[in-house]
C-alpha cells in the first residue's frame, strides 16, 4: 500500500469528520509519512508501521465524537460517541454496551417516578377539586369535605414532590453524561495503548 491508497482509506472511512478537522488529520499523517520517507525509511514499511487505516480511522471516529460530545451536550453527540466507542471492536461492544444499558434503565426509572408522581398528583387533585366544587355528582354516604381538602393537599405535595424529583434528575443525567464520556475517554486510551504509557 502506498501513500496515496493510504491516505484514501482513511479519508473514507472518516466521512463523518467534516471540513478543517479532517484536512488536518489527513494533513498530519501525510506529514508523518513524507518526513520518514525523508530520512530514508521506505515507504510500504513506514505504512505499514502506521497500521491499518481502518482501524486508526475507528479510534479517530471515537476520540473525535467523544471531544465533540464534550464540548456540545447532546443525546445525539453522545449516541454517537457511544456508536464510535463500540465500532471498536466486539471486545469493545462488550464493555461499552453492557455499563450503557444498565446507565440507561437506571435514568429512564429516574425519569419515570417524577412523571408517575407529577400525573397522580395531578389525578387526585382534579378528582378532589370535582368533589369539593360538585358534591352532588359524588353520592358517596360517607362524603366529608375535609377528607376532600385533604386528599387536595395531597395531591400538590405529590405534584410538588414529582417537581422536585425532576429537577434533581436533571442534575443527575448531566453527571451521568459526564460519566459517560470519561468511560468513553478511558476505555478508548486502553484500546489505544495510552493507558499502558501512563
Amino acid at each position: 500500500m502506498d501513500k496515496e491508497e493510504f491516505l484514501e482509506i482513511l479519508r473514507s472511512q472518516l466521512r463523518n469528520i467534516q471540513g478543517e478537522d479532517l484536512a488536518e488529520i489527513l494533513q498530519d499523517y501525510e506529514e508523518h509519512i513524507t518526513i520518514g520517507i525523508e530520512e530514508g525509511r521506505e515507504e510500504g514499511e513506514l505504512i505499514k508501521s502506521l497500521g491499518d487505516p481502518n482501524e486508526i480511522a475507528k479510534q479517530i471516529n471515537a476520540d473525535y465524537h467523544i471531544k465533540k460530545a464534550e464540548t456540545t451536550t447532546s443525546a445525539s453527540n453522545i449516541l454517537r460517541a457511544v456508536y464510535a466507542s463500540v465500532g471498536l471492536g466486539l471486545f469493545n461492544a462488550i464493555f461499552v454496551l453492557g455499563p450503557l444499558l444498565m446507565i440507561l434503565s437506571f435514568t429512564l426509572v429516574l425519569f419515570i417516578i417524577p412523571v408517575v408522581l407529577g400525573i397522580t398528583g395531578i389525578t387526585l387533585f382534579g378528582a378532589s377539586l370535582a368533589a369539593i366544587v360538585m358534591p352532588e355528582y359524588f353520592q358517596a354516604t360517607t362524603y366529608n369535605a375535609v377528607a376532600e381538602i385533604g386528599v387536595l393537599f395531597i395531591s400538590i405535595g405529590l405534584t410538588s414532590l414529582g417537581l422536585l424529583i425532576l429537577i434533581g434528575d436533571y442534575y443527575v443525567a448531566k453527571l451521568i453524561y459526564e460519566l459517560i464520556l470519561k468511560y468513553l475517554k478511558f476505555n478508548l486510551d486502553i484500546i489505544s495503548g495510552k493507558e499502558a504509557l501512563k
